[in-house]
């Protein structure tokens, strides 16, 4: 899905340059349309992503694409059923996100919660060496903001907090929902 939204992107031509000879699309592109790709693939597509269109490009398009993953039949049924017991609140679904994580993010660190009087914060420890980490950071913080306003809520209910790229871990912190205009 990453990469069919890439592919519509106005910069994709730009991407694809220097894409040749880092990362195969084919070989994402040959994979089932929500399926996990070796961390390698992810890694090195979402880098080059982030080094030629920047950070805020990679969060935009991996948003995007989050929400759009959403809207599949295989996950819209999901979403719908979610969406009235979470309260428009992305904290019931954050609480379980280090089980999706340990599942869907295969060796790729760990997650847990902690949770506040007011929502909660997400940590990831123990990212691996050897890849870049800020783009990983990036794609996850467009997940989990992606899945607010799926829900019922907002961006900004989830922010990217402390980033400590020696010991590549950071935090999210997770708001229950603010006041204001969507």
């Amino acid at each position: 899905m990453f990469v069919r939204m890439l592919h519509e992107h106005p910069e994709f031509a730009r991407v694809e340059q220097v894409l040749d000879g880092r990362v195969d699309l084919s070989e994402i592109e040959s994979g089932f349309d929500l399926g996990w790709q070796e961390l390698v693939l992810h890694n090195g597509l979402t880098t080059v992503v982030s080094e030629t269109l920047g950070e805020q490009a990679l969060l935009e398009l991996w948003r995007a694409t989050f929400a759009r993953s959403m809207e599949q039949r295989f996950l819209a049924s999901f979403v719908d059923l979610l969406s009235p017991l979470t309260g428009g609140s992305v904290v019931s679904i954050a609480r379980r996100a280090p089980r999706v994580y340990e599942y869907l993010a295969r060796a790729c660190g760990s997650m847990s919660w902690d949770e506040l009087s007011e929502g909660g914060t997400l940590r990831l420890t123990d990212f691996p060496q050897g890849y870049t980490f800020r783009p990983w950071l990036m794609c996850n913080l467009g997940s989990l903001q992606a899945a607010a306003q799926a829900l019922g809520g907002r961006y900004e209910d989830v922010e990217l907090q402390e980033i400590d790229e020696l010991a590549r871990s950071a935090s999210f912190r997770v708001f229950p929902g603010r006041a204001g205009p969507v």
